[in-house]
């Protein structure tokens, strides 16, 4: 297999971390998007404080994101200076 192939290989198995990793940070985050929008939900805004899950994991999922985030973003320069090849 020749270098160019492997190359190509390794960013689609980076972009395939990248996008599972992004994908799982939403599922842990989407239902709080509301509820610290409607105070009549479920969980209330003033409910968040330290021994609540999500709040406890902020620091890893902040650094998880931003990771990923950087990383998606390396993607796809490379991919552009590559002029569209995976």
């Amino acid at each position: 297999v020749e270098d160019k192939e492997i190359t190509k290989i390794e960013r689609l198995i980076s972009y395939t971390i990248i996008i599972s990793t992004l994908f799982i940070l939403a599922n842990i985050t989407f239902p709080h998007n509301f509820s610290t929008r409607y105070p009549d939900g479920d969980i209330k805004p003033s409910d968040y404080k330290k021994g609540m899950g999500i709040v406890d994991c902020f620091e890893e999922i902040y650094k998880k994101t931003k990771e990923s985030v950087d990383a998606l973003e390396e993607y796809i320069i490379t991919i552009k200076t590559n002029k569209g090849a995976p």
